[in-house]
């Protein structure tokens, strides 16, 4: 026989559907929010290091002049060093039936089972890979959907000196250690070393990959095993041209995974918070209802404590619905969550499971914080004695505190009757509406701060291509005399502009000469109109500069105490030359090495390549990617008919979408978790109103009995709702500045190395504005339709 007290809670949790379904509701919402987070971060991380470590992935890699095996086996003798490889590659452009440029480059690679560095394995992995035969082509996966090609098809590739090969695909591989093509703009390949002197190349190597005995991770140990290799590699007569070491020992968006799980993770932890606010409002309701059933059960024996424990043991089964909801929820979308960013990020992630920390946070969420937030209302709403139980009247009891609201209120004069009485009716429940309006105010100023993080970033991706503001940017494999691109280029239509711009390879030495950083130094014409940098101290460039140069913030973060006014060493060309820092500038995400700038034409002395150069920038007479593409193909047309090679070719609009790829995926990864949150802030609203409604139901049969329609019994409530939202989206609007700035500074330097400026996106307080109004109006739109739905005699009657 079940307790009568049991049957009670059976019988107010089914007896009342809409507010258990919202309560339920609200706490699936933080159950889902913080399950699915957790879970597809876990799992990324997880599988992220586990896939990338799978494969020994490379700790540096050193570029210089070709070498053999002889090389390779002395330097595995160089202390430090646990393995070491060759390869070698050649640049190339696959052609495709849209003229589309997707550039190539092509890496001659061992025999599978004599990879022992970035072993590369079959897509979906686990199937043996054949053995690659002449004329045949592994292609990295990343650049599949791009292609739309399946082994066995063919590739026809254009070669920088204009001819064209054709490979067939043997199978489609799954580098983890490379950048995908929508982050480097290129697709990998890979091919036999007779294959690649076939293309072009060379079977000897010209990229040496290292990694260490220990210390993988620690990037300063990688440095100096790397440094000591170069010095190996320098003595045997060779070139050292440029150290790759970025975070080793991890994938190279380890990071930016990082940062980003830890921003979900708070926006998942602010929809905890919010659904914990919508408990305490429904308990608080339950027993403001429940008053005077809770003087009868103790006048008729029973005690406290099992009063208490009837209402929380109601609280744990609203936990359990919702656990049982929320839970396969936020496992399934976890898990996609999880495959859909390795996808964009190329790693693999495991099997389908739920992480033990996220089972264990979804049953605090479920059962503990609901608890925690029953608990207070409802010890204070069980401790009433007999007499003020029996004698409360419902919301006629007790006057509200909060007098100088209400009388700011009554002064509100010449609106409809029925107006004037939702706008009182908002502010009768002072409590209750302090934690609505915590809801929807957090829900509002997340969703707003979004947007301003949007806008932020679009500002920074601005900035940065200020540093590119051509149209149509053309590398060559060999410096090339600028008078003849000019000439080249002066009959093509739709082109304004035109500069050639110096580049160089170079080691900015420390004081003391032991250590130095690699740099590549740019030089633009003097006086450049094509780049337009952010200033942090110092000047730019003028035409009277010789021996001047312009860092940024990358140089800086490897040596913090250079300033403006500080003269340093500069090795080019194995001489040393002496520079003068005029001027510091800041540009966005990660580039190395890092960017120097200088005049080209004191460059070009140095390199005694005067009237030469690597790079030709041009304006066109309109921005937009079709007259982009269609100055790119004739430019491309003019130098390959002049026999000139290109080493790469793009447009003003490609790195814009280069730019923004990434960072749309953040913000709309953030702008699922501001939706979630403003649905829990819409089910508050509307748990509100239906407690409202029901403490009410005595007013509304009075204001039916003396002939008050169903429209207007509607619009009162309807009307409340939308002050409420309307009150939250002007508090939202406040607080959305300072989370904006807070998330300006950490997704700022989690994504760009540098703080995001503040910009206000007016559209997020419009789109808001709209959508809270929206949502007040649904929101309240059940509980007026049920109000309006009763009679007089049920009102009347209502206990």
């Amino acid at each position: 026989m079940i307790p009568a007290r049991w049957r009670k809670v059976w019988h107010d949790l089914w007896g009342n559907k809409i507010r258990t379904l919202l309560v339920v509701a609200s706490i699936a919402v933080g159950v889902f929010a913080v399950g699915s987070v957790s879970s597809s971060f876990i799992i990324l991380l997880g599988d992220m290091d586990a896939d990338y470590q799978s494969v020994n992935p490379h700790g540096a890699i050193l570029y210089c002049d070709l070498f053999d095996d002889e090389l390779l086996a002395s330097v595995r003798k160089v202390p430090g060093v646990e393995e070491v490889e060759g390869r070698s590659t050649v640049a190339a452009r696959i052609v495709t039936d849209t003229d589309e440029k997707i550039f190539i480059e092509i890496i001659a690679i061992p025999p599978i089972d004599e990879m022992h560095i970035d072993r590369i394995r079959s897509d979906p992995p686990g199937e043996t890979l054949p053995l690659l035969q002449d004329h045949e082509i592994f292609l990295e996966r990343s650049a599949v959907s791009e292609l739309g090609v399946e082994p066995g098809d063919l590739i026809e590739v254009k070669l920088s000196d204009e001819r064209l090969r054709t490979l067939r695909v043997a199978e489609i591989v799954h580098d983890v250690t490379g950048y995908p093509l929508v982050f480097s703009g290129q697709a990998t390949g890979f091919v036999t070393p007779e294959t690649l002197e076939w293309l072009g190349g060379m079977q000897d190597y010209d990229q040496m990959y290292i990694t260490v005995s220990e210390g993988k991770t620690d990037e300063a140990h990688v440095k100096a095993i790397a440094e000591a290799v170069a010095n190996k590699v320098e003595r045997s007569g060779r070139t050292v041209y440029f150290t790759f070491v970025y975070q080793p020992g991890r994938h190279f968006a380890s990071d930016i995974t990082q940062a980003l799980g830890a921003m979900m993770g708070f926006l998942g932890g602010l929809a905890v918070f919010l659904s914990a606010f919508l408990v305490v409002n429904t308990i608080n309701a339950l027993l403001n209802q429940h008053i005077r059933q809770i003087g009868i059960m103790k006048s008729i024996g029973a005690r406290t404590s099992q009063i208490t424990g009837m209402y929380l043991g109601m609280v744990l089964l609203f936990g359990l619905l919702a656990l049982l909801v929320g839970l396969p929820l936020a496992a399934v979308a976890g898990y996609d969550t999880a495959k859909g960013i390795s996808g964009l990020l190329n790693f693999n992630v495991g099997p389908f499971r739920i992480p033990p920390i996220t089972l264990v946070l979804t049953l605090i969420i479920a059962f503990i914080v609901p608890i925690g937030a029953a608990i207070a209302p409802v010890w204070n709403g069980t401790r009433v004695t007999i007499r003020e139980a029996i004698n409360d009247y419902g919301i006629g009891g007790k006057a509200p505190a909060g007098k100088f609201i209400d009388q700011l209120v009554e002064k509100i004069q010449g609106l409809p009757r029925p107006l004037l009485i939702s706008l009182r009716n908002t502010f009768r429940r002072k409590a209750r509406l302090l934690l609505t309006l915590s809801t929807m105010t957090l829900a509002g100023a997340i969703f707003i701060a979004v947007f301003n993080l949007w806008g932020a970033f679009h500002v920074t991706i601005d900035r940065t291509l200020g540093y590119f503001l051509s149209d149509v940017n053309v590398t060559f494999n060999q410096p090339q005399r600028i008078q003849e691109l000019e000439s080249l280029t002066g009959n093509i239509p739709d082109i304004v502009g035109f500069e050639g711009w110096g580049f160089s390879t170079s080691q900015l030495l420390s004081d003391d000469k032991t250590t130095a950083v690699e740099i590549v130094i740019v030089a633009p014409p003097a006086g450049s109109k094509l780049v337009n940098p952010v200033l942090t101290s110092g000047r730019w460039l003028v035409p009277e500069d010789e021996a001047a140069i312009v860092i940024g913030n990358h140089l800086l973060k490897e040596r913090p105490g250079l300033k403006v006014g500080d003269e340093v060493v500069i090795e080019i060309e194995k001489k040393e030359y002496t520079w003068r820092i005029v001027g510091t500038y800041q540009m966005a995400g990660n580039v190395i090495p890092p960017i120097v700038y200088a005049n080209y034409e004191p460059l070009a002395r140095i390199l005694n390549e005067s009237d030469q150069i690597y790079e030709a920038r041009v304006v066109t007479t309109a921005h937009d990617a079709a007259t982009q593409d269609r100055v790119a193909v004739l430019m491309e047309q003019q130098f390959e008919a002049s026999g000139i090679q290109i080493s790469d070719i793009t447009t003003g609009a490609e790195n814009m979408a280069k730019q923004t790829a990434s960072i749309d995926v953040l913000v709309y990864t953030l702008m699922v978790m501001a939706v979630l949150i403003a649905l829990v802030g819409g089910l508050g609203l509307m748990g509100t109103m239906s407690m409202n409604v029901m403490e009410r139901n005595r007013e509304i049969g009075v204001m039916r009995a003396i002939g008050a329609s169903d429209f207007t019994v509607q619009q009162m409530v309807i009307v409340e709702g939308m002050v409420i939202g309307t009150i939250s989206w002007f508090l939202g609007a406040l607080l959305a500045f300072p989370i904006s700035l807070v998330l300006d500074y950490i997704v700022g330097i989690a994504f760009v190395t540098s703080p995001l400026d503040f910009i206000i996106s007016p559209y997020g307080f419009m789109i808001w504005l709209a959508g809270v109004l929206i949502l007040s109006a649904l929101a309240s739109y059940l509980p007026a339709r049920s109000a309006s739905r009763l009679t007089v005699r049920e009102v009347l009657a209502y206990e």
